[in-house]
């Protein structure tokens, strides 16, 4: 996939991972103006996932 940078500003990094056999990448970009990103909406509930393993059964 190609796709164009949605954002102005300067590219600091970039990960890709694989997880099975799907990619993913994530990049990080900084933008001297933030006013001009969108908006947040708020959704009412956040989730964390702390990382916690199950126990064995």
């Amino acid at each position: 996939m190609r796709q164009a940078l949605r954002l102005s500003g300067k590219v600091m990094s970039a990960t890709i991972s694989r997880v099975t056999d799907r990619w993913f990448v994530s990049i990080v970009v900084d933008t001297p103006d933030r006013s001009r990103l969108p908006k947040a909406e708020n959704q009412g509930a956040v989730g964390v996932d702390l990382g916690f393993p199950r126990p064995a059964r």
